[in-house]
């Protein structure tokens, strides 16, 4: 390995912030030296000492550069809503790599955008196939109800008090039954 000063460690990330993958753990270990690097590429992150992957300032200037570099942060990064905000205006995919918790959050949900909506489609698809589900037994069981009350009534000799046009409500609790 060749031995070289600060500067041109320095003066090699800058140029690439990949290039501090071929540095040596001095210089992966350096504050200055990552944060040039991942300020220059944020995914350079992942050639540095493990100990700037839960450092917020590193990572905020590597989210700065490539908000996919959350996915490098450890779950306290990924978890720090600061962090997640500045990764996904920078990149709005980031939001895979998000805490759960933070997923829930209005301004997180605001930030991240088109990603949101794609993930509540997918989301609603399936609430969508459930209540569908749920629709067709609750019509099934109107339906059974329908054929009784009429058949009771024709035994009993009553008329019909409503027609196939009338409308039926039902309240969300009985559509979660």
């Amino acid at each position: 390995m060749i031995c070289i000063f600060k500067a041109q460690a320095l003066k090699a990330v800058r140029k690439n912030g990949m290039n501090l993958s071929k540095l040596s753990k001095k210089w992966q270990n350096d504050l200055d030296v990552v944060l040039a690097a991942v300020s220059q590429n944020g995914k350079a992150i992942r050639y540095g000492h493990p100990r700037f992957t839960r450092d917020k300032m590193v990572m905020m200037a590597a989210v700065t550069n490539d908000g996919m570099a959350i996915y490098y942060g450890t779950p306290s990064i990924r978890g720090n809503k600061d962090v997640a905000m500045v990764a996904l205006k920078q990149a709005p995919e980031a939001f895979d790599f998000i805490l759960p918790e933070l997923k829930k959050d209005d301004e997180i949900l605001i930030a991240a955008g088109m990603a949101v909506s794609e993930k509540k489609e997918e989301n609603n698809t399936e609430e969508n196939a459930d209540k569908s589900v749920k629709m067709e037994k609750i019509f099934n069981k109107f339906n059974s109800m329908e054929t009784n009350i009429e058949t009771l009534s024709n035994q009993a000799g009553l008329q019909k008090n409503y027609s196939n046009n009338d409308v039926l409500e039902f309240d969300d609790d009985e559509m979660q039954s």
